[in-house]
């Protein structure tokens, strides 16, 4: 297990060292990385989109069964995906950084587009990074605008979505319904083999584990075998469902205690607070949406998470290299 771990974080070592060679890249360039990516999202929804529509009835109710609209690889991740392409490309058009007007309404549209399918998909981490990363934009864009009235429509229509989204798109209506339904099982402490209350319990497993070895941590190669103990002296269940904390800063906490969560913390904000990056509006945006995931995902214990977050961060961090030349 300690192996696996070390080998899911070499990317954290070797990307950086293959970006430094490469030569620093302009706006236009980084913005060209940004809506491609967004149009392969995009065409890859497509896929998802045509199997949804194949099996609708039967996706539908299976939605209000703790069920997902089947994705490539975990819908999760998906999701958090779809969120980062949605938003950047906004930023990619209305940035006072952009530079090339060209089908920047084909853009607008795309980006709506892929808001949209976040709620049909109804993955509910992705639409929390993606609703938390609009609210810190149009924050930003009111203290930088002094547009205040504006500003405060756009935080309006950011409380609407949900309803209109609850009250047109039936996916996002039985996701809901689950979810309250899941929760209500929680509270009844009978929830352990649903996917909402599995969430809390593994955190909760993760802080009694990290109460037992708080300077250190169980070690991130015997955490499976701790959680395995911890579910069973706390909820006697089969091991068949036991999960890692469902928190990045609780799998960090209970596998390397705060000696590894202050570690953990300062290689991972370096890079944001690093020359000022966080003014960057696709470096504000791409923290906020990986921290967000971190309350309810240990997002970095997953390869292609890793492989996302890197790649974009090198990438805006080399755009940062080159307007400093």
């Amino acid at each position: 297990e300690w192996i696996r771990a070390l080998q899911l974080k070499l990317p954290f070592l070797l990307l950086p060292m293959a970006f430094f060679v490469f030569p620093a890249i302009n706006k236009k360039s980084l913005y060209y990385w940004i809506r491609g990516f967004a149009l392969f999202m995009c065409f890859s929804s497509f896929l998802v989109l045509f199997n949804y529509a194949s099996n609708y009835e039967a996706i539908t109710a299976s939605i209000g069964e703790g069920q997902v609209i089947p994705t490539p690889g975990s819908h999760v991740r998906y999701s958090l995906f779809l969120a980062f392409a949605a938003v950047s490309t906004l930023i990619s058009c209305f940035s006072p950084l952009q530079t090339d007007g060209k089908f920047k309404w084909l853009y607008i549209l795309v980006s709506a587009y892929l808001i949209i399918l976040l709620h049909v998909l109804s993955v509910r981490s992705g639409l929390a990074v993606l609703y938390i990363a609009l609210f810190i934009l149009s924050i930003v864009w009111m203290i930088s605008s002094r547009k205040w009235w504006l500003s405060i429509l756009v935080i309006l229509g950011l409380l609407g979505g949900p309803v209109i989204a609850y009250n047109t798109i039936p996916s996002f209506y039985n996701k809901v319904s689950y979810s309250n339904w899941d929760f209500h099982m929680y509270q009844r402490n009978e929830g352990q083999v649903y996917s909402d209350s599995q969430r809390i319990y593994s955190i909760i497993a993760g802080w009694e584990i990290f109460k037992k070895e708080p300077v250190m941590g169980s070690g991130i190669g015997d955490l499976k075998s701790a959680c395995a103990k911890m579910y069973k002296d706390l909820y006697d269940v089969e091991p068949k469902i036991i999960k890692y904390p469902h928190n990045q800063f609780m799998f960090t906490l209970s596998g390397m205690g705060i000696v590894g969560l202050i570690l953990f913390l300062v290689g991972t904000l370096f890079t944001f607070f690093y020359r000022k990056a966080f003014r960057h509006p696709m470096m504000l945006i791409l923290y906020t949406m990986i921290f967000a995931s971190f309350m309810v995902e240990n997002t970095f214990e997953r390869a292609n998470a890793i492989a996302f977050f890197l790649f974009f961060l090198l990438l805006i961090l080399n755009h940062l290299r080159y307007q400093r030349a």
